[in-house]
């Protein structure tokens, strides 16, 4: 079991940091999404780099930088939707439920009879 509130600040506290990991993907079990996550952040940053060695080789507008932007902030949007999701109990982890506390890490053990 998961702990709601450990996985909602691993979707919002990066992306607010605009650095959008998406380990709250891995925390929760989707594995392919958060390698997807990494692959668009990466990717985005590598059209970043190109477009602003273009930009200072001839200082003309360049699709390489748009593309980046578009990239890194659609992943910036898909994470904050998610920790929304997360909040509305919409996105549960693949394997079950989360705990029933938002910050709880492990069961409450039972009082002695």
């Amino acid at each position: 079991m998961r702990t709601r509130g450990i996985a909602f600040l691993l979707a919002l506290v990066p992306a607010l940091l605009l650095f959008p990991l998406g380990l709250h993907h891995f925390y929760l079990g989707y594995h392919a999404r958060g390698v997807l996550t990494l692959l668009a952040l990466g990717l985005g940053f590598v059209l970043a780099v190109i477009g602003i060695i273009l930009a200072f080789g001839n200082g003309a507008f360049n699709a390489a930088l748009v593309a980046a932007a578009v990239l890194v902030y659609g992943v910036e949007i898909w994470q904050i939707v998610d920790a929304v999701r997360i909040l509305l109990n919409k996105l549960k982890p693949k394997n079950g439920e989360y705990y029933p506390r938002f910050f709880q890490t492990r069961p409450v053990a039972s009082a002695p009879r």
